[in-house]
């Protein structure tokens, strides 16, 4: 694993920045996990980043706190997809592996949230996975 990714992955919160198709970055902070030299990021799939990583796979990380304040250190760039359902759910397993109690109650919250949208007809949370793999590994 690139030493940087794997300074990273130890992180509690890293920003991830995405981009715009007009080229403007956006930050993001996130919880981080990794596994086999890429590391994952869970989000709701109509989220802005994963909208911004349908077209423009370019990401830059760096740690950061849970409001998202830069604490400085390393920055690196990355390329980033969208996992499948079965890497999802394996995103899902790495982050209630790392942020235990935290992550649970998320997804209790997330288990309640689809309850919901079976009684009502209405979509409920649809989360899916980010990979992000080293720039260099990607060329």
């Amino acid at each position: 694993m690139n030493s940087e990714f794997a300074t990273l992955a130890q992180e509690t919160y890293v920003s991830l920045t995405t981009f715009r198709r007009t080229g403007v970055p956006v930050a993001t902070p996130v919880w981080i996990t990794e596994r086999d030299g890429a590391l994952y990021v869970i989000t709701d799939a109509s989220s802005g980043k994963a909208k911004r990583i349908r077209h423009t796979a370019k990401v830059t990380l760096t740690p950061c706190d849970m409001r998202g304040h830069v604490s400085g250190g390393v920055e690196v760039t990355g390329y980033a997809t969208l996992v499948d359902p079965a890497g999802t759910a394996m995103v899902k397993r790495l982050v209630a592996d790392k942020y235990g109690v935290m992550a649970k109650l998320i997804g209790v919250r997330t288990m309640a949230t689809d309850l919901l949208a079976k009684v009502t007809g209405k979509s409920g949370s649809n989360q899916v996975g980010i990979k992000i793999e080293p720039e260099a590994s990607t060329q």
